[in-house]
């Protein structure tokens, strides 16, 4: 995640982007996908900032 923020990747395309076979909780279509990425997302970015 921090490198898509690094990336200059927008929140709304994470989830998009991190999406891998490699990482099966990646491919299930359902709520935390969709609702915890961008937490996940911002969280990460206040990090990078500090």
């Amino acid at each position: 995640m921090a490198e898509l923020i690094r990336a200059g990747v927008s929140s709304a395309d994470a989830a998009e982007r991190i999406r891998s076979p490699e990482l099966s909780w990646t491919m299930v279509e359902g709520l935390f996908m969709g609702r915890n990425i961008p937490g996940l997302y911002d969280e990460i970015a206040a990090e990078a900032q500090n």
